[in-house]
């Protein structure tokens, strides 16, 4: 799948995630990790989304429609930074 953890980024997140053997049994750890990446990416679309009436303006060229979305991903980040101190 696009969205899940290559194994040699699993080997590096896997030591740091709990390792409690007793009571409930633990979900699949790498599923929740893949579920999360995925859900970011998709927030992260659904977010440019909401500037398309510009980016269908400028989208007749592969490398305008690039550019629109490095711009819209620069105000987006912007945005989220904007308040923290």
């Amino acid at each position: 799948m696009r969205y899940e953890l290559s194994d040699y980024e699993w080997t590096a997140i896997k030591p740091m995630l709990p390792n409690k053997p007793r009571g409930v049994r633990r979900v699949n750890d790498r599923r929740v990790l893949n579920g999360i990446a995925r859900n970011l990416i998709e927030r992260f679309f659904n977010k440019i989304k909401q500037c398309r009436r510009v980016a269908t303006r400028y989208d007749k060229l592969a490398a305008n429609y690039l550019a629109f979305v490095k711009l819209a991903s620069i105000r987006i980040w912007l945005r989220a930074n904007e308040s923290t101190p």
